[in-house]
């Protein structure tokens, strides 16, 4: 990850600049390699840089230019063949990202946006104009306020001593000239853009094919980097199918994979099953309860939200990026991040009503994901210095799901992921038992049923504020409804009182009545699934 920072105002004083460089200072830890911070009349330019291709001076930010200067946090995986297609001069040792000006110059913004592949948050300063634009499904973070003054940043936490700011909104473009964010992809209507290869894919066979060429060639794409390569591995579906792919992309050199997990976590058990299966070295990290209790309130700081999943589930995340950070040299860390939004993974899409409603629920959680699960695999990677990669968020990977029919997509003979579960099925990636594991959230698994730490984090909520508050009803955006919530809701406002409206709502399982926890396990779904050999049909 890179922090990216921009901010332009009236007038800017020497004491001034110095306010503006401290809080540009409190996003550093994205970009440990480099810092740049130039003041151009009434513009400061900021960009902390995370060293991953292009590693040279070449590759420093701001980059320069006649009238102008470009700031980019991103990864443009087809930037050579944008250089070759429109001759843009660019050399062999340049930054990926030094593409982005002189493709503007070519063939505009709008157009720009639309052809690169890869996950970006950048800012072009040509002139008199000033643009912004963010990739498709937000990977790559950015806040925004506009008004009087104008300010971009990787993180809240560089502008809001400065500016009142929110999300800038995920697959969209934004120009000073034009006022107002113009969105440029909606996964929704993707599926009727043309020309689509997928829609004629017919067959279950020509659909696994599918399915595992392109996302191989995902995995593959985003192995460029002149940095280590590492993968969080949680002995889900989706984290050790990506573990498997890279090691056997790697060939001989062997994959560090990292789980984490208290002790008598099913995760812990099953990423080493698939750490053995696929001969990676693996890290197994033990999870401290005192630790966790004490180190919440910076979690919570880092990740800029009060969302109840997104937090349980950060804090596996941020415990084992600061263990890659401090033991290893990796930097490039992959992740299964995606998955469950697109392919419908979550056990709640069992219950959908018709094969429509679960599509339009997909969408929704992809429409929404730069807000929670997308949101909090970059800060707390980002935390630590190190950079997130999600193969499931591919383009076109994303663009082959969305083109297929419903009933492909929707959970299939009791089993949730049945696209990619039996797509991979004959692969020898996985062992079956991995393979056709029943779904686990991550913020359940790090803790077995018996010993669950969430009962920990419930105790440790009400040991520290009053239940009777949850009755003031002083939130006018999504009011707490459980002490733990409220708890989370304090810890944010204390380090972020206005930043109520940056998600849209909890994170909750749709068409389950039963329960107010985001929990997979306080389904009855969950406890209904029965595992089960779905391989004796021969698929």
């Amino acid at each position: 990850m890179c922090g990216i920072f921009f901010y332009k105002t009236k007038k800017i004083t020497d004491e001034y600049k110095k306010v503006i460089k401290e809080n540009f200072e409190k996003i550093r830890h994205r970009g440990p390699d480099d810092t740049e911070f130039v003041l151009d009349r009434d513009m400061c330019i900021g960009f902390h840089r995370l060293a991953i291709n292009g590693i040279s001076e070449k590759g420093n930010q701001p980059f320069v230019y006649e009238g102008g200067y470009v700031i980019c946090n991103g990864e443009i995986y087809n930037w050579r063949q944008l250089n070759k297609r429109y001759k843009l001069g660019l050399e062999d040792d340049d930054s990926d990202c030094a593409v982005l000006m002189p493709l503007y110059k070519k063939v505009g913004l709008e157009k720009m946006v639309e052809l690169l592949d890869g996950v970006f948050a950048f800012v072009i300063v040509d002139g008199g104009d000033i643009m912004a634009a963010r990739d498709p499904i937000g990977v790559r973070p950015l806040f925004w306020g506009c008004g009087q003054s104008i300010g971009f940043c990787s993180e809240a936490k560089g502008l809001v001593n400065l500016m009142d700011v929110e999300p800038f909104p995920a697959g969209s473009y934004w120009s000073l000239k034009d006022g107002y964010p113009r969105r440029y992809f909606r996964i929704d209507e993707w599926r009727d853009d043309g020309p689509n290869p997928y829609l004629s894919l017919m067959g279950e066979k020509a659909v696994s094919k599918a399915v595992r060429d392109v996302l191989v060639g995902a995995v593959r794409k985003r192995m460029l980097s002149e940095r280590p390569i590492g993968c969080l591995l949680s002995g889900g579906l989706d984290s050790s199918l990506v573990a498997s792919i890279l090691q056997r992309e790697m060939g001989e050199k062997r994959l560090n994979t990292y789980s984490i997990g208290f002790k008598g976590s099913p995760d812990l058990e099953a990423a080493k099953k698939v750490a053995e299966h696929i001969g990676s070295n693996h890290h197994e990290v033990l999870m401290d309860w005192k630790e966790v209790e004490a180190r919440l309130p910076e979690i919570i700081m880092y990740l800029e939200t009060y969302d109840t999943t997104t937090i349980r589930a950060s804090v596996g995340m941020f415990f084992v990026s600061e263990y890659i950070k401090k033991n290893t040299d990796d930097i490039v860390i992959f992740s299964g991040e995606g998955a469950d939004e697109l392919c419908q993974g979550y056990l709640y899409f069992h219950r959908q009503p018709s094969v429509m409603m679960g599509q339009m629920e997909s969408m929704r959680l992809m429409d929404n994901l730069y807000m929670y699960d997308v949101l909090r695999a970059d800060r707390t990677t980002a935390a630590h210095g190190l950079e997130l990669r999600v193969p499931f968020l591919d383009k076109e990977f994303m663009k082959l799901i969305v083109s297929l029919r419903g009933e492909i997509v929707a959970p299939r003979k009791g089993m949730e992921k049945w696209l990619i579960r039996s797509a991979f099925g004959r692969s020898g990636l996985l062992p079956d038992e991995i393979l056709w594991r029943k779904k686990e959230a991550f913020s359940d698994g790090v803790s077995s049923e018996k010993n669950n730490w969430i009962d920990k984090i419930r105790k440790l909520a009400r040991s520290m504020v009053d239940e009777k508050e949850l009755e003031s009803n002083i939130y006018k955006h999504c009011s707490p409804r459980t002490v733990e919530e409220l708890y989370y809701r304090k810890i944010f406002e204390a380090f972020y009182p206005n930043g109520e409206n940056w998600i849209k709502e909890y994170w909750m399982p749709k068409w389950s009545p039963e329960t107010m926890d985001p929990s997979a396990r306080t389904l009855n779904t969950y406890h209904m699934r029965q595992q089960n050999n779905f391989l004796q049909d021969g698929t």
